[in-house]
């Protein structure tokens, strides 16, 4: 069988939990997301707002709502949608007191509406277990109450088709039912984790371990049936790789079948084995194993390798359609045991083992079938009044001449290559995985050639922790189940620490200002191994504010007047720290508007003047040849003993546009004007 080409092994387990990554520390493994495929969400709109994490296998919430009952719910929702039947087990570690029913456990749930239909096994604080279920979506919810006790505690939850139970457990392996109920959850639900404070407005906190939802649907494209009608009707459940297949009927033989089938269609030839691990006897002669058949009508042909209870292995084939079994006994013996039956064209072979290994022929005949046929395994109780329980722990459907197998894929995608890492540096190693016929095995991580750790399940990470100063070769090797292998690396360098740099951009050296201003104090900063924790501004060694985070700045307010030298300083996560290169700024004194007009009275101010005029002009103007931007007839005051005249002119003063001017006084008289030396001022 070497190299066939495998269409489905249910050794496989579909097990989905909680579990930390293999090496991955407690700090690197926390996280406010779920790690893929679990979700989170706020259900009902809980106060205060929830918040998970999942840590080494230990997951914790943290939320408030009123609570999972009545008619709607609040709460925070850890989950999976999941279709079909499925289980979901937690250990309940322990719930914080904030109302005694605050509770934390396990849900499965119609939707994410706040009045979905739902049921759920939880751990209150100080009302015990009990077991909530709302049966239709808008409708008041129920309660049945488990056993009184607190947590430490595991709950369990279980669909197969509308019924769902809720259990708990003191060791997480003798479950005791709290409630059952009927509900309609459509093929899709919602399971997980549920978590409520009970009382609006406080938090409570919820630990657990242990997370593991399990689909225990059959995986596609398999299916189950009922042939030939039996008065007690068979089930099948796939769990971590094994099947729990319930049937009864009276025999598979005669002209008539009455059994229960899981199968698959299969076109042509194929190599059917399984290992019966165990068959319940009590109830009659019960037969299990593989069989190929034709159709699934009772009176088919077929093809049947068995173990029957108390007799041992066996091949039955019912050649034509109603007619009857022929029977070939093989060695006795009883479960565990393996059998096989092997198809090529008409012909069939049935073989017994001990060990899967070593294979002894029981029988073969030709049975003529159509080339489209349905395999898989067979179980009936040879009892009409009484069902019987098989377990298969291993099954395989091999062709012929299969492909050779194709090799594993693999993309190690953090760090990517050229990182570079402060030691002692702590390296959280991620790969993406896949295989083309789906046989992934594992993840292998290594440090040139040295095995850091491996990961049997997505997500594949490893954190790497301590690591010292020097360049590595980081690889990840993928596996596969039949020899396919493939690898993936990149080169990252862990060094010192390097210092950060800055640079000063604003303002820029021989800046000035007028007091009081207001400067703004801008830097660019970076950091070789990108942790900036912030920047500091001075003017000489007067801290004048820090920033922390990009576009780093800060403003400095009412700065009086005076020369400064100004410096950004950059430190980084390490402490390190660099001061950029001064900046030099002046900040003037405040320029006052002038509010009067003081001038030497003429000297025929008595006998000649009439009036005085003030002048205003730009700056650099001549005053012989331009134009006034603005005059004021100051009339004839009477001088001081000095002989100086003052006159108030703030209103026009007030009125000008900031900036440089020059002023004259011109005395005027009948005899003509005469203009006294320019003044430059400033408004």
């Amino acid at each position: 069988m070497h190299g066939q080409l495998r269409l489905f092994v249910l050794r496989v387990s579909f097990v989905i939990a909680l579990v930390g990554c293999a090496g991955a520390s407690r700090a690197a493994a926390q996280t406010t997301t779920m790690p893929a495929p679990w979700l989170a969400t706020d259900i009902g709109a809980p106060v205060p707002a929830g918040a998970s994490s999942f840590d080494q296998g230990v997951l914790s919430v943290t939320v408030g709502g009123s609570r999972i009952a009545g008619t709607s719910d609040q709460f925070h929702f850890v989950y999976q949608p999941i279709v079909g039947d499925v289980e979901v087990i937690a250990r309940v570690a322990s719930i914080a007191y904030t109302n005694q029913l605050s509770s934390t456990g396990v849900m499965i749930r119609s939707s994410l509406a706040a009045n979905a239909v739902h049921a759920s096994a939880l751990a209150s604080a100080g009302n015990g277990l009990y077991f909530e279920r709302r049966t239709r979506a808008g409708g008041k919810s129920a309660r049945t109450n488990g056993e009184p006790a607190a947590p430490p505690r595991w709950v369990r939850v279980v669909r197969k088709g509308s019924t769902v139970t809720g259990y708990s457990s003191v060791d997480g392996g003798v479950w005791t039912p709290i409630g059952s109920v009927s509900l309609s959850l459509g093929t899709t639900a919602y399971v997980g984790v549920a978590t409520t404070s009970a009382l609006a407005g406080v938090a409570t906190q919820g630990q657990l371990s242990n997370v593991s939802i399990v689909p225990l649907s059959l995986p596609a494209p398999q299916k189950g049936t009922n042939i030939g009608s039996p008065s007690i009707k068979g089930s099948a459940e796939y769990r971590y790789g094994s099947y729990t297949i319930t049937g009864a009927g009276a025999d598979i033989g005669g002209s008539s079948d009455q059994f229960y089938y899981v199968y698959q269609p299969l076109q042509g030839d194929a190599d059917v084995v399984a290992r019966v691990a165990s068959l319940d006897g009590s109830m009659g002669p019960a037969k299990a194993g593989v069989m190929v058949r034709e159709t699934l009508t009772a009176g088919s042909r077929h093809a049947f390798a068995l173990i029957g209870a108390g007799e041992g292995v066996a091949f039955d084939r019912r050649i034509d359609p109603s007619g009857l079994t022929q029977h070939a006994a093989g060695a006795a013996g009883a479960a565990p045991a393996w059998v096989r039956l092997v198809r090529s064209g008409s012909q069939f072979q049935a073989y017994g083992s001990s060990d899967g290994r070593t294979w002894t022929l029981i029988g073969s005949d030709t049975v003529p079938m159509a080339d489209a046929v349905y395999v898989g395994l067979a179980v009936t109780s040879r009892n009409t009044s009484a069902a019987t329980v098989a377990l298969a722990d291993s099954l395989s459907v091999t062709l012929p001449a299969a492909p050779p197998n194709q090799p594993p894929t693999v993309a190690l995608t953090t760090p990517v290559s050229g990182s570079h890492f402060v030691a002692p540096a702590t390296i959280v190693v991620t790969a993406s995985a896949s295989d083309p016929e789906n046989r992934l095995d594992r993840v292998e991580f290594y440090a040139g050639s040295t095995l850091l750790g491996s990961g049997k399940t997505a997500p594949f990470s490893f954190t790497w922790t301590g690591v010292s100063a020097g360049t590595y070769s980081l690889t990840a090797k993928a596996y596969d189940l039949d020899g396919g292998t493939a690898s993936s690396s990149v080169t990252i360098d862990v060094g010192a620490n390097q210092p950060p740099s800055i640079s000063l951009t604003s303002p820029s050296s021989g800046a000035t200002f007028t007091a009081p201003a207001t400067l703004t104090l801008a830097a660019t900063a970076s950091d070789p191994e990108g942790q900036v924790a912030k920047v500091e501004f001075y003017a000489g060694s007067s801290l004048i504010g820090t920033a922390v985070t990009a576009p780093y700045s800060v403003s400095w307010s009412s700065v009086p007047a005076g020369t400064y030298s100004l410096t950004a300083v950059a430190y980084d996560a390490a402490g390190q720290s660099t001061a950029s290169t001064a900046a030099t700024v002046t900040v003037s004194p405040a320029t006052v508007a002038p509010t009067k007009v003081v001038f030497q009275a003429s000297a025929d101010h008595a006998t000649g003047v009439t009036s005085y005029r003030l002048d205003l002009f730009a700056n650099g103007a001549d005053p012989t040849k331009a134009t006034p931007l603005t005059s004021s007839d100051l009339g004839k005051p009477a001088p001081a003993v000095n002989g100086d005249i003052t006159v108030d002119r703030a209103s026009l003063f007030s009125s000008l546009t900031p900036g440089t001017y020059i002023a004259t006084v011109s005395a005027v008289g009948a005899g003509g004007e005469s203009r006294s030396t320019a003044v430059s001022f400033s408004r």
